[in-house]
């Protein structure tokens, strides 16, 4: 197929008498001349309809069945054509703002065809416009919400006005980082203890009896009944995106060391390697006794007393009569803790993946304020805070998966890793995870679709 020009060699079409011609391509061409001379022939009837039964020609058997055949021009070479399209003199629409384009419907798939892989950028910041996924929209609801309840308990504000002091309040903590690193870093940390401390009183005043917490932290037990609670907090306790930023976190100890020759290089990705396990370890594990703590208050105060708890007001309230003032405001504390110190760590989370694996560069308080707004129109709607914070912790649990499949993938792989590279114990471990984690899903799943057991 000729790249240059249209070839036509010895065409016959009505009037033309054995004419041999080339048009260049990505020209305009004009064919003139007296009427009956076969313009139209060497137009429509040659080259257009030569490319309309290529293109035809390349449709499957079932398609071309529906369309009529179309005969091959009388020609000895047609060579060079493409799909053709053809546009008639007379004007078959009165409508002045049509086009070539909509004239010829190719409007339509060039819509489609931007809408689908164009991509879409701002006029005024020249970022590039992307959607939130259903775990990004899950992760700002689960980690907004929680200190919005705080701010509602403690301090008796409204749910909307809560959340907008929320957001005034995590716009402060992350302008700490204009101070350094490190002192968000203690701000964070200040947070964990905080909730360390409002749960260890909670678990002093509940006095739980330790032998069935043991048993059962050895036995677990799984109900149709608990199903839907644990799943939401395995999606709380490891939100999908927080595992992204474990490693960017420690980076900020490495950047002293400019070590340029080999083994200083070596000794850098051990340190960082042993920096990163300390950081994941105390996280996971923390998380894990926070929870763990949530539970076991909850089961020897509430489940005890025989008081059945379904919003986050009455668990409060519930407290005071059962525990006293001080586990009442220990728990709201905590609750505000907890929002605040996630929604923190979830921005910057979110901040890791856009300019590490996205390169997209965006302002972390802008980015926070847009995160803000879905959480913001959940409250105005009027929807209970607690469900929706239990339904997104479950969304990330479902959402988790695809963050641990491809990391496996990466850190199993020798030609990637090299020497900190995954040992078969290691990968063992994190396909046990992953299945674990798959089969709690599916349960959940199985359960929603009617299933029993």
């Amino acid at each position: 197929m000729s790249t240059e020009s249209i070839v036509v060699r010895g065409a016959r079409v009505h009037n033309l008498k054995n004419i041999d011609f080339s048009i260049p391509h990505n020209t305009l061409t004009v064919v003139t001349g007296v009427s009956g001379s076969g313009k139209s022939s060497l137009a429509f009837d040659t080259i257009y309809a030569e490319g309309q039964r290529r293109y035809v020609e390349s449709l499957s058997a079932y398609a071309r069945q529906f369309l009529e055949r179309i005969e091959k021009p009388e020609a000895d070479v047609i060579d060079g054509i493409a799909p053709a399209v053809a546009i008639r003199q007379k004007n078959s629409t009165r409508n002045p703002r049509s086009t070539v384009a909509t004239a010829t419907e190719i409007y339509d798939y060039l819509r489609l065809l931007f809408a689908r892989v164009g991509r879409t950028f701002c006029l005024k910041c020249g970022l590039e416009v992307k959607k939130d996924s259903v775990d990004e929209v899950a992760t700002d609801l689960a980690e907004f919400l929680g200190a919005v309840l705080g701010f509602y308990l403690l301090f008796h504000i409204p749910l909307l006005p809560a959340a907008l002091v929320t957001g005034i309040t995590v716009f402060l903590i992350l302008a700490s980082e204009l101070y350094g690193f490190r002192r968000l870093e203690q701000v964070i940390m200040g947070f964990v203890f905080g909730i360390s401390a409002c749960y260890a009183i909670e678990i002093f005043l509940a006095k739980p009896d330790w032998a069935q917490v043991v048993h059962y932290v050895a036995v677990p037990h799984l109900t149709s009944g608990s199903v839907y609670i644990a799943v939401g907090m395995l999606g709380a306790t490891v939100m999908p995106h927080v595992v992204y930023l474990h490693s960017a976190l420690v980076q900020a100890r490495l950047k002293e060391d400019n070590f340029t020759c080999p083994t200083g290089q070596y000794l850098k990705k051990l340190r960082h390697a042993h920096y990163e396990l300390i950081d994941v370890l105390a996280a996971m594990n923390g998380a894990w006794l926070v929870n763990s703590a949530m539970i076991i208050m909850a089961a020897a105060v509430f489940a005890h007393a025989g008081r059945p708890v379904v919003t986050i007001e009455q668990a409060h309230e519930t407290l005071k009569p059962l525990l006293g003032n001080l586990s009442a405001t220990a728990f709201a504390v905590a609750l505000l803790f907890s929002g605040l110190s996630s929604s923190t760590v979830g921005t910057m989370a979110g901040q890791v993946i856009l300019e590490g694996f996205l390169d997209v560069k965006i302002s972390i308080f802008l980015r926070r304020f847009l995160t803000m707004l879905p959480a913001i129109a959940v409250i105005a709607a009027g929807l209970d805070p607690l469900k929706i914070l239990v339904l997104s912790q479950v969304v990330l649990s479902f959402a988790l998966p695809f963050a641990l499949v491809p990391l496996i993938l990466l850190t199993r792989r020798g030609d990637l890793m090299g020497d900190l590279v995954n040992n078969s114990r290691t990968n063992w471990l994190a396909y046990l995870t992953v299945a674990v984690i798959l089969g709690l899903n599916g349960l959940l799943l199985y359960q929603t679709f009617g299933g029993k057991f």
